[in-house]
């Protein structure tokens, strides 16, 4: 859901997106095997590529969501701070550390997938 996964086709040289529930490349070695089974979107190609071939990229669409989200609630703690409190300084410090948070947890996820190589 938060990382997704990518293969270039060999014939058209697209970007595809394929489906992979497993944290790294030695977990799916173990459970189906070297090379994965996949269809290009574009050309409708069938043909196996090698786990390899295969990169993870964060999900944009999960990241702007969780963006929205905090410029949402930092701008209600914000009204509720400025009308009430003097205590707005260290809310928006929480505030605005989960987001970049979890965009390097994110990114560690799929750089994690990306270093580990299959022999």
């Amino acid at each position: 859901m938060f990382i997704q996964h990518y293969f270039y086709c060999n014939f058209c040289k697209k970007e595809n997106l394929i489906n992979i529930n497993v944290p790294d490349r030695g977990e799916y070695q173990k459970q189906y095997g070297n090379q994965i089974g996949c269809y290009c979107s574009y050309c409708y190609k069938k043909y196996k590529i090698s786990i390899n071939k295969v990169y993870a990229k964060s999900n944009g669409k999960v990241l702007l969501a969780i963006a929205i989200t905090t410029a949402i609630i930092f701008f209600i703690i914000f009204w509720y701070t400025f009308l009430f409190s003097n205590k707005f300084y260290k809310a928006s410090l929480y505030i605005f550390l989960f987001p970049i948070l979890f965009f390097i947890h994110l990114n560690n996820i799929s750089s994690n997938f990306n270093k580990y190589r299959i022999k």
